[in-house]
């Protein structure tokens, strides 16, 4: 099960700096000084990249880890608050361009799989709560807070997943997902697809 664990959350830290380093990439060509291609993607072999900006996230996030719980605690809440509010502003902003007719029978032209394929990436959002019952030696009344803490954040973090999902697909029609660049940063993608970038 440590291994398990080992491996979950090593592939889902390279996952999501992965794509903070494609948003990162967004930023900087939506300000007009793109940054090098190579800082996003280095190729290494057939088919393999490596993105320095990623490896730069997760050493930066390694060497704040090393200052102290108090410190990493303090710095998980901004970026809790930050990724929050970006993504309460994507639901808000993006819903004046939801256009129904995206949600048209062709919604799922390849199938119940596609789905299944989707939900197994977007599972790498929910990574982390089984850490939350390892601190239940620090929580009063554990039987009861921890369960209920545990729940409430499951559901909250679906509720802001299935607004963000629904709001995003609303916004431009699936093949319009389905090149690299777009897949790489989609919601960034949406708002230039509807000249707001």
């Amino acid at each position: 099960m440590g291994w398990n664990l080992t491996l979950e959350y090593a592939i889902s830290a390279a996952a999501i700096a992965r794509s903070w380093g494609s948003y990162v990439g967004v930023i900087f060509k939506s300000a007009g000084a793109p940054l090098p291609v190579w800082m996003s993607a280095l190729p290494l072999a057939e088919g393999w990249t490596l993105s320095p900006l990623a490896a730069l996230l997760v050493v930066g996030c390694t060497a704040m880890l090393t200052r102290g719980v108090s410190a990493s605690s303090r710095f998980n809440l901004v970026v809790t608050a930050v990724n929050m509010l970006v993504l309460t502003f994507v639901v808000g902003y993006g819903a004046f361009f939801v256009d129904p007719a995206n949600w048209n029978d062709s919604f799922v032209p390849y199938g119940a799989s596609s789905i299944m394929q989707g939900a197994g990436v977007v599972f790498f959002s929910f990574l982390g709560f089984d850490m939350v019952s390892s601190l239940a030696e620090e929580v009063q009344s554990p039987q009861t807070t921890m369960p209920l803490g545990i729940i409430a954040s499951l559901a909250a973090s679906a509720g802001v997943y299935v607004a963000v999902c629904l709001v995003v697909t609303g916004m431009a029609p699936f093949p319009e997902f389905t090149s690299a660049e777009h897949i790489d940063a989609p919601l960034s993608f949406v708002f230039q697809f509807h000249g707001a970038a």
